[in-house]
């Protein structure tokens, strides 16, 4: 049977122990987060470059153009 000194000190322990797992679950939610909105935006901006070479016609990478 614990003492009750050391109950308390037990029960602190768990409680830190369990907050600080949360922190961590948290940023890594976060990170992953913000990874797929940066991977979101990369994808985008690169759509749209492609259709604005679409557009003016100009060749993609890599096609030459003989004349």
């Amino acid at each position: 049977m614990p003492t009750s000194s050391s109950w308390p000190r037990t029960y602190l322990n768990w409680k830190r122990v369990l907050l600080l797992s949360l922190k961590c679950v948290y940023f890594m939610l976060v990170v992953r987060f913000s990874q797929k909105c940066m991977e979101m935006s990369v994808k985008s901006k690169l759509a749209q470059r492609q259709g604005r070479n679409v557009r003016e016609g100009s060749p993609g990478r890599g096609l030459r153009v003989l004349t």
